[in-house]
């Protein structure tokens, strides 16, 4: 009994995550092997049947869209009189009955006015002149503000490009428009970008091996010098923010450098003297280097204090800025002192995830299951919502002509919207021509198209949902082996098989919970985007901005409770609600420790997905320049690799961070159930010594 109380206390001293807790603590259970020891069973079936029940249902409208869809409305477009371009044969509108148009040839949609862009004609090629001669309207007399015709076709659009011989033109008002704004061919920047990607692409394509292995040298960096960049981080914060204080106390005049200089010399020479009081006797050398030194903080506080003067900030708003930075840098000094032994265990959980990833080495390259679900399920879900999209119809607006004779309506049209002659004709013509829009689908569509949205969203998230516990489950089984070396290193698809055969319901769960979040968001969103006047109200802005807040919020705190949800249900086979009620409470008994890692996982996480993408881009540059010396360096192709290894870091950093949660909230229950006395730790002999306790029997490898 004795022994036992003296076992207690260290207990709870062990357990500085916090002095109140909620919930129910983890007791020790000597039977507790980890997940692997876990008797599972499927959970939460009816959510899987829900899911596969809603999955009919979206095959359903899928089969709807296809037959009733015509993808080629939205590839070609139409035109103002509700002709769709490059399509069939159609009756010219105003022209003599029986007058027709075979439209096959004309496929690109031009806009004579790229600020109107409801009135639209099909051409069989985009016109490269610009058109100063056409007039229509009530009076015969109003230029069309020399139409930019000069064109370049994109996708079977006729986009406006910059003509080299001209820097301005003027419109009918005499106000001079700058055509600087105006993109130079983008068709052919378009072009050429393609052209250089189609001829490098074997780079490109070798570039996703390159940021994978940065990504693992990256990996091998954080195991052996984490503790160099967080620490090199948080020191670099305090002391900025220090620096800081001091310059707004410069620039405010509460600080003098003449009398800063003076109490640096002043502190400096009480060194010296402390040093020659206690028979610490400098050399004339070291007295030399001082002394210098000394003159030369001098010189930059004088040089510094110049350059302060130049900041365009006034002294009343410096001094403000001085005492709340004040503040924050004594509150990071507090921080920074009451968190020294959480941030110590923070490095070495990063550390130990790196671990977990090295052995179960098979979880680097899952994300690549992930991402083939995902572009599957993407591919269908576009595919789908072009078509359902695309099955509307047209309702033109009535045209209204003053006194024009159809057979001048007839040339007018033929002219503007079929030849291109027009570029050296002068056509006057009164007509007012009003644009025809596209009809927005009926309730039903509309419906449908909202069922088909959210079935994809959640389909999406429950592919992540799956990939989560699959890595979770691999790292928890890793963090509880007694023999880190008994692991697989392919339990990533041992966890996959058991996320998939039991905890599938529970995915289905907690994607639900959050595409229900994006679906409202979206649908706030467009309602919001439909209103015309009223959206520009300050009340409706900041209804808009706040509701959109709150519901952002909301998924966040959603998706923490999915993430707590799904890493016990990887460590114990609980069903969704259990494991979200257990993880919650956990985290809230040990909220300093997990708020802790959070932020610097959040940070390395960060950093490793910037520099992967920045290294791959870097080493496809030294490819290019210094390997191969190629005549041109293709700029755009080195930002593609980039993007690339971006990309690959934003996977390999997902796992690392999935991991770095694993393992924080696998220690915590750790803490919890064990003492590392009498009920040995699971943690490695690292973390041991930084919460006490017995070493284990079998070293770490």
């Amino acid at each position: 009994m004795g022994k036992n109380k003296k076992v207690e206390p260290k207990k709870d001293k062990v357990d500085t995550g916090a002095e109140d807790y909620v919930g129910d603590k983890k007791e020790f259970d000597p039977s507790f092997s980890g997940p692997r020891g876990i008797k599972r069973k499927p959970r939460d079936v009816p959510c899987v049947i829900i899911f596969l029940i809603f999955w009919i249902g979206m095959l359903g409208v899928g089969f709807l869209g296809v037959n009733i869809g015509d993808p080629t409305k939205l590839i070609y477009g139409f035109d103002s009189n509700e002709v769709m371009c490059g399509v069939g044969t159609t009756t010219l509108f105003g022209c003599p009955s029986g007058t027709t148009q075979d439209m096959t040839p004309f496929k690109n949609l031009y806009w004579p006015n790229p600020s109107d862009i409801n009135t639209r004609y099909c051409v069989s090629k985009c016109p490269t002149a610009l058109l100063e001669t056409v007039y229509y309207g009530p009076d015969n007399n109003t230029l069309i503000n020399g139409i930019p015709g000069g064109t370049s076709e994109v996708l079977y659009k006729c986009v406006p490009k910059l003509l080299a011989e001209l820097d301005s033109r003027t419109d009918t008002g005499n106000d001079t428009i700058t055509l600087g704004d105006l993109l130079d061919n983008p068709g052919k920047v378009v072009e050429y970008f393609l052209g250089q990607a189609y001829e490098h692409w074997p780079v490109i394509a070798v570039s996703a091996g390159v940021a994978l292995v940065v990504a693992f040298v990256w990996l091998i960096f954080l195991w052996l010098f984490a503790a160099v960049i967080v620490w090199i981080t948080i020191v670099g914060i305090i002391l900025g923010s220090i620096a800081f204080t001091v310059l707004m106390y410069i620039k405010g005049g509460v600080i003098d450098a003449t009398e800063l200089t003076s109490a640096l010399n002043t502190g400096l020479n009480y060194i010296i003297g402390v040093a020659n009081s206690a028979s610490i006797f400098l050399t004339q050398g070291q007295l030399t280097n001082i002394t210098a030194g000394n003159a030369s903080i001098a010189s930059e506080i004088s040089a510094l204090n110049d350059v302060m003067d130049s900041v365009p900030i006034d002294a009343k708003t410096a001094e403000i800025l001085a005492y709340v930075f004040t503040a924050v840098s004594i509150i990071l000094l507090i921080l920074f002192c009451a968190l020294i032994k959480r941030i110590l265990i923070a490095v070495q959980i990063i550390r130990e995830a790196t671990k977990a990833m090295f052995r179960v080495v098979s979880m680097i390259f899952f994300p690549i299951i992930t991402y083939t679900w995902v572009i599957i399920f993407a591919a269908y879900g576009l595919a789908i919502l072009i078509f359902l999209g695309s099955s509307g119809s047209f309702n033109p607006f009535t045209l209204s002509f003053d006194d024009v004779k159809s057979e001048d309506l007839c040339l007018f049209l033929r002219l503007l919207g079929y030849a291109e002659s027009l570029l050296n004709s002068t056509v006057g013509v009164q007509a007012n021509l009003t644009s025809v829009n596209f009809t927005i689908p009926g309730p039903v569509m509309n419906t449908l198209m909202v069922y088909h949205l959210f079935g994809f969203i959640w389909t999406f998230e429950l592919v992540r949902a799956i990939s989560f516990l699959s890595i979770a489950g691999s790292v928890s089984v890793w963090y509880f082996s007694r023999n880190k070396k008994d692991v697989s290193r392919f339990e990533v698809f041992a966890s996959y098989n058991r996320a998939l055969r039991y905890h599938l319901g529970s995915a289905a769960f907690g994607s639900f919970l959050i595409a229900v979040i994006q679906i409202i968001r979206i649908l706030f969103n467009v309602m919001m985007n439909r209103l015309k006047k009223a959206k520009d109200h300050p009340v409706v802005k900041f209804l808009w901005v706040a509701i959109n807040c709150c519901l952002k919020c909301l998924k966040r705190f959603i998706d923490f409770l999915n993430k707590q949800s799904y890493i016990q249900i990887s460590i114990h086979g609980y069903g969704f609600c259990k494991g979200a009620k257990e993880g919650f409470f956990l985290v809230l008994r040990n909220i300093a420790r997990v708020g802790v890692v959070g932020i610097i996982g959040n940070f390395v996480v960060l950093l490793g997905k910037i520099i992967i993408g920045a290294a791959t881009g870097l080493l496809v540059y030294v490819y290019f320049e210094y390997i191969i010396r190629i005549e041109e360096t293709p700029v755009f192709v080195v930002v593609l690799c980039a993007l690339v290894g971006f990309v690959i870091g934003i996977a390999a950093m997902q796992v690392f961070d999935v991991a770095i949660d694993t393992i924080v909230i696998c220690f915590c229950e750790d803490v919890e159930r064990n003492d590392g006395i009498e009920k040995p730790y699971f943690m490695s002999d690292n973390l041991r010594k930084l919460v006490g306790g017995k070493k284990k029997n079998k070293a770490d490898p």
